[in-house]
């Protein structure tokens, strides 16, 4: 969809949601940190839909604490403690990617002593019984940063009817969309060899979506979008930055949660999917039969596995009903959103528990951030895409 569609959201409610009472827990993009207790307790994970939780074994004096991997699809794993002059249980704190479904949680948790606490990520609302880690967050973007002069990003030109998309955190693929008629839209995808150089001529691929806000994956592998008639998520694919995109062969669907019957209620439909700065991680919203909008984050073991449905992103005060969701930083710790032709952004608290309310950021529309925030690419209106570096 063009811009004035997106505008269409701007009177829905964002409604952000913590399921069943549940409390928030936040779940890590980054590898997870690795967290020794010496006689302590280590919490690992939060369950889903307030599943029971597994407690670790226990030793007796002297012993070694069990090793256990947090990893599974259907709850979280707590744990055991050790007893007088016993070794602590050793525990990573997710999978190497940040979590899976269930709410699982690439960040370790807290320990007695000795224990290394892993940085903040994505937070979510979970279910009743879920646990709370409590790591704190560093933010790669800092909301004191001062955008700088607009530059062009070269050799990407733009029709008056194209909207800048998405580009991947090294600044190496970049997309932007030109809407046709009704649904009919052609996506534009240019690479480059470094962040310094021009972008090559783009290839361009016709497509059917219910919303013209594209995502690309962060290696600039796989492009995602609404479906047609907004009730799943489509996929275009290449096996390297070399190759042309095309509709993937096979029965294999990393969105195949998402479009499975019953995955939405009647009159819901999808809306802006977003990859995170890692391909297992992804962030969408789903658009109620009322014009509610509720932001899920969802997360994969690997890059192989697929994506299980998310819980909603979790913030310390619901943003404005005007925010569709943008971009992320690399840490997860920053959301972007478009608010109309400007930018807000929201921080990762220093709790790691939940998001800020989002604050002005610039006249920017359309942002996305590179992997370390030091530049902010933007369409703040057709036909136009820049950047500013963050300082």
């Amino acid at each position: 969809m063009t811009m004035s569609r997106i505008l269409i959201y701007l009177g829905a409610g964002l409604c952000v949601a913590c399921g069943g009472g549940g409390r928030p827990a936040p779940f890590a993009s980054s590898p997870g940190g690795e967290a020794s207790g010496t006689g302590g307790t280590t919490v690992a994970t939060s369950s889903q839909s307030g599943g029971a939780e597994a407690v670790g074994g226990t030793t007796s004096d002297g012993g070694t604490g069990n090793t256990i991997t947090s990893g599974t699809s259907d709850g979280g794993v707590v744990g055991g403690t050790t007893s007088n002059g016993g070794t602590g249980n050793t525990i990573a704190g997710g999978t190497s990617d940040g979590g899976v479904a269930g709410g699982l949680s690439g960040i370790a948790g807290a320990t007695s002593s000795g224990g290394t606490i892993g940085t903040g990520g994505m937070v979510t609302s979970t279910e009743t019984g879920g646990n709370v880690s409590t790591g704190g967050a560093t933010s790669l973007c800092s909301p004191s940063a001062q955008p700088g002069s607009s530059q062009a990003v070269t050799g990407v030109t733009l029709a008056n009817n194209a909207w800048f998309a998405a580009i991947t955190p090294d600044e190496l693929t970049i997309v932007w969309t030109a809407a046709g008629t009704d649904n009919s839209y052609t996506v534009y995808v240019a690479d480059r060899t470094s962040a310094s150089a021009s972008f090559s001529t783009p290839q361009s691929i016709g497509i059917s979506t219910f919303d013209n806000l594209v995502t690309i994956s962060p290696n600039g592998l796989r492009i995602a979008y609404v479906s047609a008639d907004g009730r799943g998520i489509d996929v275009l694919s290449r096996t390297s930055r070399t190759e042309t995109f095309q509709t993937p062969t096979g029965t294999w669907d990393e969105f195949s949660n998402f479009n499975a019957t019953g995955a939405l209620a009647t009159g819901e439909t999808y809306l802006r999917p977003l990859y995170g700065p890692i391909p297992t991680d992804f962030l969408y919203g789903v658009t109620s039969s009322t014009g509610d909008i509720t932001w899920y984050a969802s997360y994969r073991t690997s890059d192989f596995d697929v994506f299980p449905l998310g819980f909603p992103l979790s913030f310390l005060n619901n943003p404005s009903n005007a925010l569709v969701l943008s971009g992320i930083s690399g840490d997860n710790a920053t959301l972007l959103f478009l608010n109309g032709t400007a930018s807000d952004w929201s921080f990762l608290n220093s709790a790691g528990t939940a998001y800020s309310s989002p604050a002005s950021l610039g006249p920017f529309g359309i942002a996305q951030v590179n992997q370390d925030c030091s530049r902010l690419y933007f369409g703040s209106s057709a036909g136009s895409i820049s950047f500013v570096p963050l300082t």
